[in-house]
Formats: C-alpha cells, sequence, structure tokens
C-alpha cells in the first residue's frame, strides 16, 4: 500500500515538473520571438533570422517564426527557401490570410503565376473588399495576357476603393496594353488627381498622349516626370519618340543619348537611336546601335526585326534574311500563324512531297514573293497548296501557269489537307 502511495506522489511531482518546464521553455520562445521581431523591425535581418533559427529548433512548428523567417528568405533573395518556410506555417494555421498574401508575392517573383493567382482568389474569397489584393491579381494576369480579366479586376478595386491609386495607374497600364489609348489616359489622370507627383504616371500619361497624336502634350508629361526625377530615363526615351513625330530629329537624337547616359543598359534608347539614324540614312551606324541593344536584350524580336531591316537595305541579304525571321514574335505585324504538327520546311529535299505555303501580311508581299515558287521546279513529284487572299486568287492562277509545279491555291484557312511541310511565303527569300 505504502509503495503504491509513493508511485502516485513520483507520477505527481513528475507531471508538475513538466508542466513547469513548459511554461519556462514558452517564456523562453516568448522572450527570443519579441528579441527577434525587435531586429526584423530595425531591419537587422541577419539577427533577426537567426533568433528565429533558435526558436524553430526549440518548436520546429513555432508558426510566426516560420513566416517571418519566410519572409526574410524572401528579402535575402532565397526564393524556394521563403517558400518552404511559409508554407509550413500555412499547415499550422490555414486560416491566417496574411501568410497566404506573402506566400502569393513569393509565387510571382518565382514567375509561378498560376500559384500566385490561385493564392489570389483564396483570398478575395476569405476577404471579399481586399482591394489591394484586386490589384496584385490584375498584375499577375496582366502577365499573363489574360488582359481582359485583369481590367475586371483592377476595376474591382476601384469600385471598393475609389481613391487607390495604383488601381487607376495599372488599370490605365492595362488599357495601354490594349491601345485603348484615351481609356488609358483618363485613368491615369485619375491616378495624377490623387497623387500629382507620381512619375511613372506621368511619364505614361506621355505614351497615351502620343499615341493619340498629341505630341506636345506628350512632351509636356515626360518634362514633368523629368522635374520630379530628373533620372527617368523612361522619360527621355519616350521624349525621344514624341519629338521624332514634330520632326525634332536633332532634340530627339539628344534625349536618347541623354537617357543612356543615365542608364547605359536601358536598350530602348539604343534601338530608338537605331531607328532614328536608320530614317536619315545613316544605315551602318543604325545597325551598330541595333546590335548594342541586342547584347543588353539578345533575343529582342523588334531590336532584331529592325536590324533585319537595316542589313537588307545594305544589300546583306543572308543576315538580313535570318533576322527577318523574328517578325513571328512582333505583336504589331499582322502575320498569319498557325500551330502546325508538320515541320517547317528548311531546305529538305522536296521530291514527292507535299508543301504547304501559307501566305502573311498584305497583298504586296505575297505579289512580291510568289516569284520563289519558280525555284521549286527542281524538285520532281513535288505537290504546293499555295494559301491566297481571295483577292489576289484570279491575279497569282494566271501568272503562276509558266512555272512548271503542280500548283493548287487554297483559301485562307486552317488546312484540312495532308502535307508534308509548310513555311511561310516571306520565308522562301531566306531558305
Amino acid at each position: 500500500m505504502s509503495n503504491k502511495l509513493k508511485s502516485r506522489k513520483g507520477k505527481k511531482i513528475k507531471h508538475a515538473r513538466k508542466k513547469y518546464d513548459q511554461v519556462i521553455n514558452s517564456k523562453f520562445i516568448a522572450n527570443l520571438f519579441q528579441q527577434a521581431t525587435q531586429q526584423h523591425k530595425l531591419g537587422n535581418l541577419k539577427s533577426a533570422a537567426a533568433l528565429y533559427r533558435r526558436i524553430l529548433a526549440e518548436h520546429p512548428i513555432h508558426e510566426d517564426s516560420l513566416h517571418l523567417l519566410g519572409i526574410i528568405e524572401a528579402e535575402f533573395g532565397n526564393l524556394d527557401c521563403a517558400l518552404k518556410f511559409i508554407n509550413k506555417a500555412i499547415q499550422q494555421n490555414p486560416e491566417f490570410l496574411p501568410y497566404y498574401i506573402n506566400r502569393s508575392l513569393v509565387y510571382k517573383r518565382l514567375n509561378k503565376l498560376p500559384e500566385a493567382i490561385q493564392d489570389y482568389h483564396y483570398i478575395i474569397n476569405k476577404n471579399p473588399n481586399a482591394f489591394d489584393i484586386y490589384v496584385h491579381l490584375g498584375d499577375a494576369l496582366l502577365v499573363r495576357q489574360q488582359v481582359n480579366e485583369a481590367i475586371k479586376a483592377y476595376q474591382k478595386a476601384i469600385t471598393i476603393n475609389p481613391n487607390y491609386v495604383n488601381a487607376y495607374n495599372n488599370l490605365g497600364n492595362a488599357y495601354l496594353d490594349q491601345e485603348m489609348y484615351e481609356s488609358a489616359l483618363r485613368n491615369y489622370q485619375k491616378a495624377l488627381a490623387l497623387q500629382p507627383d507620381c512619375v511613372e504616371t506621368s511619364s505614361n500619361s506621355g505614351v497615351a498622349y502620343c499615341a493619340l497624336g498629341k505630341s506636345e502634350d506628350a512632351i509636356n508629361c515626360y518634362k514633368h516626370a523629368l522635374q520630379l526625377n530628373p533620372n527617368y530615363v523612361e522619360a527621355y526615351s519616350n521624349m525621344g519618340l514624341a519629338l521624332v513625330t514634330l520632326n525634332r530629329q536633332s532634340e530627339a537624337e539628344q534625349a536618347y543619348k541623354q537617357a543612356i547616359a543615365i542608364d547605359p543598359h536601358f536598350s530602348d534608347s539604343y534601338s530608338h537611336l537605331g531607328i532614328l539614324y536608320k530614317d536619315q540614312g545613316k544605315v551602318e551606324l543604325a545597325i551598330q546601335y541595333f546590335n548594342m541593344a541586342l547584347s543588353l536584350k539578345p533575343h529582342h524580336p523588334k531590336f532584331k526585326f529592325n536590324l533585319a531591316i537595316s542589313q537588307l537595305l545594305l544589300g546583306d541579304f543572308l543576315t538580313g534574311l535570318e533576322n527577318y525571321e523574328s517578325r513571328f514574335n512582333l505583336k504589331e505585324l499582322n502575320t498569319t500563324t498557325y500551330q502546325l504538327s508538320q515541320p517547317v520546311w528548311q531546305g529538305e529535299d522536296l521530291a514527292g512531297k507535299k508543301l504547304f505555303i501559307y501566305v502573311e501580311q498584305g497583298l504586296g508581299d505575297t505579289i512580291q514573293y510568289i516569284r520563289f515558287l519558280r525555284l521549286f521546279n527542281q524538285y520532281t513529284n513535288l505537290e504546293i497548296f499555295l494559301e491566297v487572299q481571295p483577292e489576289l486568287k484570279d491575279l497569282l492562277w494566271l501568272n503562276t501557269q509558266d512555272f512548271g509545279l503542280t500548283l493548287h491555291l487554297v483559301q485562307r484557312c486552317l488546312p484540312n489537307f495532308d502535307f508534308d511541310y509548310h513555311i511561310a511565303i516571306m520565308s522562301l527569300a531566306y531558305v
């Protein structure tokens, strides 16, 4: 009997000691967390991170430490590590929206936009009045070229908070992307009414004015932006474009050079200078500047396209036509593009094959390039399916009779016939 009593007493003491240790440990962690957040607020991120890690060594599922350490890792650029910590915090508290907000920002920086958008929708579902999240959602949708959905998101943010500057500015950017310049300008003006000293909005207003043919108004916007920030390189570069429309080429040249002086890595200014020199007949100098632009952005289709035009002007046909292939990546050109499973013809033997040639751009381009079909008569038993614009069907039929080809003229549409290769008509010269 005495042994049983002793045993019970021992259990009570052991349980009390465990409870006491938990209280002490809780106070220890609370003290560490207070130190960590103080260091975090002071901007001492390395010290704060070390303290959060000490807490997690004692308490691996301390959700606030997981979350805040994730934020610091994101600040350090360790985005995958940041995501890991924030995900662990969400596992501990799936209902706490700030965790999702910061995770979505990490997803955005990782270019995982579908995941970011999913988080934005989750937050909005839980808090329909989160107007700033609608703007983040719009930004992500805009990057994914879902412009109409982005516009709706920005408009929703404005409905919730009519004084939210970012929503007006970003909505203006979306309209600018859609070439809806008056709508863009209207929203930029609303943003400037709320925040007159916004450099980006002033400069973007200039872009809209210039597109509407109001170059003087555009220049005034750029000058205002430069008064706010004399080193705002985009304003100098865009002002050059407006000056060109007013035939003030020497001033435009100086504006572009000023942009380059401020930021030697701003590729657009090199390209703009190249276009200016090309139009002045200084083609070799233009090529130098297009190459400088491409050295900064080697795969930029517009830079490569403008280089191609200059090379063709100088008679450098092989290189020029090769670079002219970049036109398919330009939304400014009305090119025909099909998603076809068959390979593009790149000069393979076509004997006994079927080739689909599709037209692109304007009627004049088709008329100019139709002469290259003569070169296909070197292949025996080749069948050519030539897509033509309806206006040119009779003309092309009459003028290709002596080409010595088995030629079928087909109307413009996704092909519903069998073929082995395909090519755009304006690529024939290069191949």
